[in-house]
């Protein structure tokens, strides 16, 4: 019979690993690979995260992160290009790629400020420019140069619109709290939206990993209103974790079933 690779996350538990592998499964051969933390990971996947920048403002931004995640781990771990050894090259490589992706997606950047899919689209669009924020935001924080004036105008366009009468679903409101600070951000509808989340039994992985975003996002400002009207609820973001993790593995097990 014909087999396939496939990969799993262990779990560290009762003093070993845990796998969760179909029951229908036939494994043949076990390969395990051990990584010295997420930088260990990332310079062993080093060659896949550096891609060059392509596509529409969405793929564009997509294909740009990846190579700041590179970027930013080996920043924060103090490693020097010179201590890299062959990866050098890989991260001279990442550093153009970054710089090339976000002049490409500041291209994309209206006078306004918000983002459209593409270049000669003539209005802007909200999902989009979340996307292209989260980018920007990453790229500013290394301080890469260009964006700092980018990522104000759109900060400023997205409070603007966080003060309009449209729906914003999970996707929307867990965007913004994505994209750093944001004067007059929709904090409000987003509580809204975490509790409706919350009393929700039926809530589905998507609405559950927004409202957890969420939650992250505010977790280091214990002065904003935000969490002083989540303050009756401490250990939401653990229950929701749970939940989430329960819905992921009945959803594995059904796919697993054929249903």
């Amino acid at each position: 019979a014909a087999a396939m690779p496939q990969v799993y996350a262990a779990e560290r538990r009762d003093g070993g690993l845990h796998f969760d592998i179909p029951e229908q499964a036939q494994p043949a051969q076990l390969t395990v690979r051990v990584n010295s933390g997420l930088l260990g990971a990332a310079l062993q996947a080093a060659a896949m995260l550096v891609q060059y920048p392509y596509g529409c403002t969405e793929q564009l931004a997509h294909s740009t992160v990846q190579n700041l995640v590179l970027l930013d781990l080996i920043e924060r771990a103090g490693l020097k290009p010179e201590q890299l050894g062959p990866l050098e090259k890989t991260l001279q490589r990442a550093k153009q790629n970054a710089a090339l992706g976000i002049r490409k997606l500041i291209q994309n950047q209206k006078a306004d400020g918000g983002f459209a899919l593409w270049p000669g689209d003539a209005e802007p669009s909200l999902p989009v420019t979340l996307i292209a924020m989260q980018a920007l935001k990453y790229a500013e924080e290394l301080k890469l140069e260009g964006t700092t004036s980018a990522y104000n105008k759109g900060s400023d366009w997205l409070a603007q619109q966080a003060n309009t009468d449209q729906v914003l679903d999970g996707f929307t409101l867990a965007g913004y709290s994505a994209v750093g600070y944001i004067y007059q951000a929709p904090w409000e509808r987003q509580a809204e939206f975490v509790e409706k989340v919350a009393a929700d039994p039926q809530a589905g992985s998507e609405d559950l990993t927004a409202a957890l975003r969420i939650l992250t996002a505010y977790r280091n400002q214990s002065w904003h209103a935000f969490n002083q009207q989540m303050k009756n609820q401490p250990d939401l973001a653990k229950r929701l974790s749970k939940r989430l993790q329960q819905d992921r593995k009945s959803t594995r097990l059904n796919s697993s079933h054929g249903y």
